[in-house]
């Protein structure tokens, strides 16, 4: 027997695709010789709650299944697959999402007479959110045959459709963006607990102490005549200019990450209140630009 790729005929007269409500069965999935499965009902978070992993389904939450930058979450189809015994198939994400900035972990091949939806551990690479609909077009599926039918008895295949039966290892509970939002939760505390202008304050020693220190000891040595050619006169000035750079640029580096989280704030629509405790430490930066340059 020659194996080979399936194409789109192939595939509805094997009924290779089944779902749950045939109604919901959309033609424009198929292709000439693949399938896209849509993005299924249920998902799973890497995390444990209470010694058990939390199910959730996009359902509860306006159908989309939102991924937070550098997170990931294990999903599943929205279609089942049911394969004969000499039929084998291969997906993977399609390039549009590829392209979005996620990447996806499978196990690539569907063994022959498997029979239920498929999943897979998306990973979002980028630094913001990404949302996908429920039903929205997400994996390629190929399908061919094999050389010879397989020894598998699909007469006596269970119905794989609980997406916990998927994880057959320890679930991973650590991932980038949590370690991301434990940096977060320190540098929150930081300011909260000394304010932005003593966070400043901080950073200004230290950066003027680095940069004043080796200048002190360039003058050290110049006393001694080690270097002729520098005068006192020179040193000073190299210093005062080192000094008001460097202050200038932290002002200005402070002042617009403050203007981008207030930005942030505006459109996640947050309260009045927090919005102008953010302007006012801007107006201060500003001012102590002013004053600066006078």
């Amino acid at each position: 027997m020659i194996s080979g790729l399936l194409t789109r005929a192939d595939i509805l007269a094997l009924n290779i695709i089944q779902l749950d409500d045939p109604l919901q069965a959309d033609e424009r999935c198929y292709d000439l010789a693949s399938y896209d499965f849509r993005l299924g009902d249920e998902y799973i978070f890497p995390e444990i709650k209470n010694g058990k992993i939390v199910t959730n389904k996009c359902s509860d939450s306006s159908g989309i299944l939102i991924i937070e930058p550098y997170s990931c979450v294990i999903v599943s189809t929205f279609e089942n697959v049911k394969l004969p015994a000499n039929i084998a198939g291969r997906f993977d994400l399609r390039i549009s999402w590829v392209l979005a900035g996620l990447m996806l972990q499978v196990g690539t091949q569907i063994e022959p007479g498997y029979w239920g939806k498929l999943w897979g551990i998306l990973y979002n690479m980028t630094n913001k959110r990404i949302m996908i609909k429920q039903g929205e077009k997400l994996l390629t599926v190929e399908f061919f045959t094999t050389t010879r039918p397989t020894d598998i008895d699909v007469s006596q295949v269970e119905k794989v459709t609980d997406i916990k039966k998927f994880l057959t290892h320890e679930l991973m509970t650590g991932t980038l963006n949590l370690l991301l939002e434990d940096a977060r939760k320190v540098e929150r505390s930081i300011f909260k607990r000394f304010g932005i202008l003593q966070v400043l304050l901080i950073a200004v020693v230290t950066l003027v102490l680095s940069i004043v220190l080796p200048l002190v000891i360039t003058k050290f040595t110049y006393d001694k005549d080690d270097f002729p050619m520098v005068t006192q006169t020179a040193i000073e000035l190299l210093k005062e200019d080192l000094y008001i750079t460097t202050k200038d640029k932290i002002y200005n580096d402070l002042k617009l990450h403050l203007q981008h989280q207030l930005d942030s704030l505006k459109n996640k629509q947050v309260s009045p209140k927090i919005i102008r405790q953010f302007q006012n430490e801007i107006n201060i930066i500003n001012q102590k630009l002013s004053e600066e340059n006078k």
